[in-house]
């Protein structure tokens, strides 16, 4: 029951220690899906965080005198299983890797809003100690998305692009093969058509004479 702001704090530290728990078994996957090894070691470097922040959220549980477990986090459910759906796409690795990045960063992004609810509700409460354990954990949430854009912008998107590029170079030579095709098929039907419209009038003219001609 939600009767107090201490109720509320309780609620969102259960969600978060769920929502660690589901993210440290789907980042050794994500690590084993991702191509390039930068971004592989990103996810491994998060995973090492990640058990940190377990263990964080368990000491803020004792501060609290609450037990962390009992709820799940439904959210981190969905965007886990965006981030299996992206893993498991067909197509060029850097593709599949900008893919797997983007469902990473909602995944970030979720948690950085959640540890920054919880730490505003903690400084509401005056709770000093779990306000500085949640600050600690959020400060990390943050660095690893910036990390995430760091190597998307650097190394992921810049490759994607020079493919992309490549497919639509390729794209627009066959548009300019087809229309020089289509060009010199129309300067036939034409040359036709004058050939055509030459013998009607030699008929016509023939036509004509024999008309006119003495019977």
């Amino acid at each position: 029951m939600l009767d107090s702001l201490d109720a509320v704090l309780e609620e969102q530290i259960k969600d978060l220690y769920s929502a660690e728990n589901q993210l440290a078994k789907a980042l050794p996957k994500m690590a084993i899906a991702a191509s390039t090894e930068t971004l592989k070691a990103a996810f491994k470097s998060h995973l090492a965080e990640t058990k940190v922040q377990i263990e964080r959220l368990q000491k803020i549980a004792e501060i609290l005198e609450i037990k962390p477990g009992g709820k799940k986090c439904k959210g981190m459910e969905g965007l886990l299983e965006e981030g299996k759906e992206a893993m498991e796409e067909n197509g060029e690795e850097v593709f599949v890797d900008a893919a797997i990045i983007a469902a990473a960063q909602r995944v970030e992004h979720y948690e950085i809003s959640g540890y920054g609810t919880a730490r505003a509700i903690a400084e509401a409460v005056g709770n000093t100690k779990v306000v500085q354990l949640l600050q600690m954990t959020l400060d990390e949430e943050v660095a690893a998305d910036e990390k995430l854009t760091q190597i998307s912008t650097s190394e992921i998107l810049n490759a994607g692009s020079q493919s992309g590029g490549r497919n639509s170079q390729r794209s627009e030579k066959n548009g300019q093969r087809s229309d020089k095709t289509g060009s010199r098929s129309d300067k036939r039907d034409q040359h036709g058509d004058k050939e055509k419209s030459a013998s009607g009038s030699r008929s016509r003219g023939s036509s004509r004479a024999s008309s006119t001609s003495p019977r």
